[in-house]
């Protein structure tokens, strides 16, 4: 459920709440089947738009508390577990979007977040899970090329952070930050031959300068994030 108001000036403040559930698989110490895991989200926050819609942006504020969170049962063994885990996330997301000229347009975000065991018997509570960076943020810059010799490339590049996480689950040390840099190029076919409109090819390299990075589970079960990739795509539009 949600509500958005839509002002003059082109913000639209708004707000909004929903329910979710989540399957847990796997039994108990007496053989019972788990309950699903649920939470409830909370968000409020303002969106903007200009009137020709070239430029968008938006500002949030959320809270989701997680409840049926499987832990330890303190009355079974060290596997045996109960769901009496709560996890409260919550922090700010912002992004915009703008169609700076008809040839250039750029995109970014940021996502800052806070999350914490609130409820825990194997002495978690208070505690950050892993994999969980306490930052984000993103750009990208596409720019598309309609006249002269390089009519019909399109070129594209961002930037993507990954922030520090906690090591293991007693948040004894981080898994330091990364910085990511993508690029593509693309090719409109029908700029060729009028027969392949609708068909393009598209090079993309991603962590263009293989930068080395980690996500971790504890001190002995870190790996190695994704290294530099390239990929080839033919897409035709119908």
């Amino acid at each position: 459920a949600g509500a958005l108001y839509e002002l003059d000036n082109g913000l639209s403040p708004f707000i909004s709440y929903a329910e979710s559930f989540e399957p847990v698989s796997g039994l108990d110490r007496l053989g019972g089947t788990y309950e699903p895991s649920t939470a409830n989200q909370w968000e409020t926050g303002i969106k903007y738009s200009t009137p020709d819609k070239q430029t968008t942006g938006a500002i949030a504020l959320y809270r989701i508390d997680k409840e049926n969170v499987l832990t330890r049962d303190p009355n079974g063994t060290a596997y045996d577990k109960i769901q009496t885990g709560e996890v409260r996330s919550q922090g700010l997301e912002i992004e915009a979007r703008s169609q700076i000229t008809r040839n250039l347009n750029l995109m970014a975000s940021y996502n800052y977040q806070d999350v914490e065991v609130t409820k825990d018997n194997s002495g978690l509570e208070g505690k950050t899970p892993v994999w969980i960076p306490d930052q984000t943020f993103n750009t990208w810059a596409s720019y598309d090329i309609f006249n002269g010799p390089m009519a019909g490339v399109t070129l594209g590049g961002g930037v993507r952070y990954i922030g520090e996480a906690e090591l293991d689950a007693l948040n004894s040390d981080r898994v330091p930050s990364a910085t990511l840099v993508d690029v593509s190029v693309g090719y409109d076919l029908g700029s060729l031959d009028s027969t392949l409109d609708g068909a393009s090819v598209k090079l993309t390299a991603n962590n263009l300068f293989d930068e080395r990075y980690y996500s971790c589970f504890d001190g002995l079960n870190c790996w190695f994030g994704s290294e530099r990739n390239v990929q080839a795509s033919l897409r035709y539009d119908f």
